[in-house]
């Protein structure tokens, strides 16, 4: 695998690519519509990566699974998403689809690019998998030291071949490569159907996992007025919106994820306060900065009736820690 071709791009403020733009639409567009074949490697910047194959068709669905084999499978339907072990297929649980939310991913991402929340810039071309791509990286622009996203964009079908997250500092935190693409797929029958369960007498393992998943809520005011007390941040860095409400069936464990088009953000209330294994991080003010996997980080602090708060996204701790202060 060829490297980029350019050097990086510069320090911008606000850069609206109408190229790049045109870019990343094609790309999320095309993730929907183009049949497909890969072998793609992951890379982490926390241990090793790993090796999966990824079949896509635009009606049934995606499957990702190990390429040795052993591991979890991911399949993602217009219906459900389901995960299982080939080693215990009948060891699966269920979500709600992720496949019919390209639409949603779309809509947001312009929108983000169009308010400047997000810049977007082509800044080179590369050969990913023997095919030409051109490079587009998008940063979130009103955040300081945010880290950057490159996509490697297939110019013929539009199909994201590579994607690289860098920290301020330039270190590759995640990233994933084709390293082979087939566009004239031979899908196997059981390619895109969830494995059957023995579990007749009580219903299927998916429905006893969906029960123990507990509940989600689209708003903050929605999961109160279920009865869930949900604690929220007044301040979020721009272009940051809720995703949804995530809680346990009594409300133990209660989650909120925030996204910006680009990067991630959850706040999590651990109603038990701070887990003793943060101990060796703690601060005289009683909170915490730990390392999370694929270069994040978590932020503990103290909360209210001896819950602890932890934050977890891609944003500077000086960020995390406004965010913290103005939970209520």
């Amino acid at each position: 695998m060829a490297h980029a071709q350019t050097p990086q791009s510069p320090e911008s403020s606000a850069v609206f690519d109408q190229k790049a733009v045109q870019l990343l639409r094609r790309m999320v567009e095309s993730e929907r519509a183009v049949p497909y074949i890969a072998r793609e490697s992951t890379i982490r910047a926390d241990g090793p990566g790993a090796e999966h194959v990824v079949k896509f068709d635009p009606k049934r669905g995606l499957r990702r699974e190990p390429a040795n084999g052993r591991g979890r499978v991911v399949l993602d339907t217009p219906q459900r998403s389901y995960r299982f072990s080939l080693d215990r297929p009948d060891d699966i649980a269920g979500d709600d689809s992720r496949f019919t939310r390209i639409d949603k991913r779309v809509k947001e991402l312009i929108m983000r690019l169009g308010k400047r929340f997000l810049s977007a810039q082509v800044v080179g071309s590369d050969t990913v998998a023997g095919r030409v791509c051109d490079i587009v990286e998008v940063r979130a622009t009103r955040i300081p030291d945010a880290p950057t996203r490159r996509f490697w964009i297939d110019r013929e079908t539009g199909l994201r071949l590579r994607t690289e997250e860098k920290n301020a500092q330039g270190k590759v935190l995640s990233g994933s490569y084709y390293t082979s693409l087939d566009l004239s797929p031979d899908f196997s029958p059981g390619d895109f159907l969830p494995p059957r369960t023995r579990d007749k007498e009580t219903g299927s393992n998916e429905k006893r996992a969906d029960k123990r998943g507990g509940h989600r809520f689209k708003t903050v005011a929605e999961a109160r007025q279920a009865g869930v007390v949900t604690p929220e941040p007044a301040y979020l860095p721009s272009g940051y919106t809720l995703r949804q409400v995530e809680a346990t069936k009594r409300g133990a464990h209660v989650a909120l994820r925030y996204a910006n088009g680009l990067n991630a953000l959850s706040l999590a209330v651990l109603r038990d306060g701070m887990p003793p294994r943060v101990s060796p991080f703690l601060r005289p003010d009683g909170s915490a900065y730990v390392p999370f996997p694929q270069g994040k980080h978590g932020l503990f602090v103290r909360g209210e009736n001896g819950a602890a708060y932890l934050l977890i996204g891609d944003l500077p701790e000086s960020e995390l820690r406004k965010i913290a202060a103005s939970v209520r």
